[in-house]
């Protein structure tokens, strides 16, 4: 979907509350279109369909499959493109099953991966996403070390973060999710005015969006 045919919409279930009153753009220093436009790529991550995600560190063998080295602790590291906006899935092919979301590293639940007991296997992986001294990269919990064929990824996507150049730039995102992205950028853009009591309007029509709209 284009970029200028988001902002209409968006533009639409603003007025739609009036959320764009003369007291509420005064209370703003950035045009409504620009700051549409600013607030699209964070919320196009959250919408977007995954791409298949380049890996770097890895090896590719004679099949065209990408191989990761697994070391002795079983922890793969995995570098990411620096567009990464979020997982869409990974799955390794000794894991029973997909990963789908990447944990932070200042959470509780990553800190429990620091531990051989309480930390993922190949039952249930967990994947965290870790800051490391060019950027960013992923964290694997975790793979037998010694299995020839543990570290052979099966899936690696990701949803990138667009780059938005005009109006005529493509976001990534199916239909039926659109209506749900055009309300959670409006709610942004009406509380980024301080109109509060729009916002809330927009929330209440978005949590029924979201209540219909299935995000991987």
């Amino acid at each position: 979907m284009k970029v200028s045919d988001i902002v209409k919409q968006v533009h639409e279930y603003l007025d739609e509350v009036d959320a764009l009153n003369a007291a509420s753009v005064l209370n703003g220093s950035a045009p409504v279109d620009e700051r549409i436009m600013s607030i699209i790529p964070e919320v196009a991550v959250v919408f977007g369909e995954g791409i298949s995600m380049p890996i770097t560190n890895g090896m590719i063998s004679e099949d065209g499959t990408t191989i990761m080295v697994v070391p002795e602790d079983g922890v793969v590291k995995m570098d990411i493109p620096a567009n990464f906006g979020r997982l869409y899935e990974l799955k390794m092919e000794r894991w029973k099953r997909s990963v789908y979301d990447a944990i932070a590293h200042d959470t509780p639940q990553y800190r429990r991966q620091q531990n051989l007991v309480t930390r993922g296997g190949v039952v249930r992986p967990v994947v965290a996403i870790v800051p490391n001294g060019e950027g960013r990269q992923l964290e694997l919990y975790s793979l037998p070390h010694g299995d020839a064929r543990a570290g052979r990824v099966e899936r690696a996507m990701y949803v990138p973060v667009p780059t938005i150049e005009d109006g005529d730039t493509e976001i990534n995102v199916s239909a039926d999710k659109v209506p749900a992205l055009c309300y959670m950028i409006a709610v942004r853009v009406a509380r980024s005015y301080g109109n509060e009591q729009a916002a809330a309007l927009l929330s209440s029509t978005l949590s029924e969006q979201m209540a219909v709209t299935r995000i991987i």
